[in-house]
Order: structure tokens, then sequence, then C-alpha cells
């Protein structure tokens, strides 16, 4: 006499959990088989622009002004910036390159080899979000909601670049917003005296009146508030602000530290807003 045979709700339930398990990394594969191929599209784009903008300044002692000289544009889900500095045979290029909005890839004429991220001054778009350094979590402002105080920033309203008021050409897909006179950047950390620390990020108003400062507060006995590099003074271009920072004797703790340069309480209509802001030890 034959039987017929049904699983039982285990088996059923060992069967369920290795489709599940072999969906997963079907669906961990192809995403990674993705990010390579956009990978590959992005290095082989800059090199194909690369080779143009190289065979450009042959011909004419210095690289173009834009990509279109060249014949290179936006298409295909593809997405370029360019910035050429100085003239002539002293010019200078740096290109950015992103696949599907993703995976932001750089070259430039000092080196025309590849690389992850954005050149400097260029936006990695909204998907782009590195570790700088000490800045917690990055000083892209990738973490956070917008148009909520961004993670760790005391006095900085997250924003999207293209949002009303923030000025065009951010080199970041995220900013933020800084009308009080000081904003706390980070997590506290240990120093020690003479260590050395950079600041860098990127800063514009629309209407300040005051100039803006990136740097470090240090805690010891007493609070001081350290410059990193001269300060910004108003202007609606995306300009870059840098500068090193010595830790003077008697302080052992530090953190970023932004500032709207007017008194106390006499900036909250200055807005100027900030981006890719990274400390790091030298």
């Amino acid at each position: 006499m034959l039987k017929n045979h049904a699983f039982t709700v285990v088996e059923l339930l060992i069967v369920i959990a290795v489709i599940g398990i072999l969906a997963s990394i079907t669906i961990v594969s192809y995403n990674g088989i993705q990010d390579r191929a956009r990978e590959n599209a992005a290095i082989a784009e800059l090199k194909s622009v690369s080779n143009k903008l190289e065979t450009y300044y042959s011909a004419n002692a210095g690289y173009p002004t834009s990509l279109a000289t060249v014949g290179v544009a936006n298409s295909g889900g593809k997405t370029f910036q360019y910035t050429r500095s100085g003239t002539g045979i002293s010019s200078t290029y740096g290109v950015t390159v992103m696949i599907d909005g993703l995976q932001p890839h750089n070259s430039n004429s000092d080196d025309q080899t590849p690389t992850k991220g954005p050149y400097d001054g260029h936006s990695g778009g909204t998907t782009y979000c590195p570790d700088d350094g000490h800045v917690a979590i990055n000083g892209y402002f990738c973490d956070g909601s917008v148009n909520s105080t961004a993670s760790l920033h005391s006095a900085a309203i997250k924003l999207l670049s293209t949002d009303s008021g923030v000025p065009a050409g951010a080199p970041g897909g995220y900013v933020s917003r800084q009308t009080s006179r000081d904003n706390l950047g980070s997590n506290i950390f240990p120093v020690s005296a003479g260590e050395v620390y950079c600041t860098s990020g990127w800063a514009a108003t629309t209407s300040s009146t005051v100039t803006h400062s990136i740097g470090l507060m240090v805690m010891g006995s007493s609070n001081s508030w350290l410059r990193g590099g001269s300060a910004l003074a108003p202007t609606s271009t995306w300009t870059k602000l840098s500068g090193c920072i010595t830790i003077p004797s008697g302080f052992t703790t530090a953190r970023l530290w932004t500032q709207n340069d007017g008194g106390n309480g006499g900036t909250a209509s200055a807005a100027w807003y900030q981006t890719a802001i990274t400390l790091r030890k030298q």
C-alpha cells in the first residue's frame, strides 16, 4: 500500500530558511556586482576624459575652461564636475564623475589615477558620506535629518545643498546653516601640548556682515578658541578655509569649533553655510 508523505512544519521552516539565505546571498552578490560595474565605469570615464584633456593641453598649451570643449557632457546617468585653475601652460584641472548618482571618483592634472571621492571643492552628492577624522559623523552633514540640528553640531541646521537660500555650487550634497556665533561640531577628544591639528572646510554666505572661522575649542583649566588659518570674509562663492593649530601647554582636550566672528548674540541674522569640514591630526 502506497503512503502519501507530506512535509512537516519543521521541514517547511527549514526549506524557507534555506531559500531566504540563498536569496540574501544572491541580492548581496548582485549589489556588489552593480557597485563594481559603476566603479569600473567611473574609472574608465575618467581615463577617457584625462586623455582628452591632455590631448587638448598639448595642442593648445593649456587646459580648456569647460569639458564641453573636449566633447564631454552629462548623459546616460553620468554626471561630471570640472574645475580649471590658472591659465595657459600653468593651468591645472580636477574632474569628478558620478555614475547613476553614486560612487564619485576623481582625477586631476597632478595625478591622473582615478580615486574614490570627489575632487576638492566638488560635490559627491547626497550619497557621499566619508569618514572625516575626528569630525563626527562627518563634515558633509550626511547624518541626522534635514531641517534639524546636525548631529553633534550644537548650532548648525542641516540642509540640502539645493535648498532655498543656500549659495549655489556647494561642495557637498548636504550643508549646515549657522546663524549663532559659535557652533561646536565634534566629540571632545584628548590632546597634548605640541600636537598639531589641521582643519579645513568650505563656507559661503548670502548676506553676512561678519567673517567666518573654523578651528578648535581647547580645554584645560580654562577654555580657548584657536582659529585654523585666516577668517573668511563674506562671500557668496564657496571658498575653502584651512590651516593648522599647535596645541598650547595647559590644554588636555579639544573639539571642532566654527564661528561667525561677530559679537555674542549679534549674528542671528547673518547666516553662514558650510560643508566638507575636516579635522585631522598632522
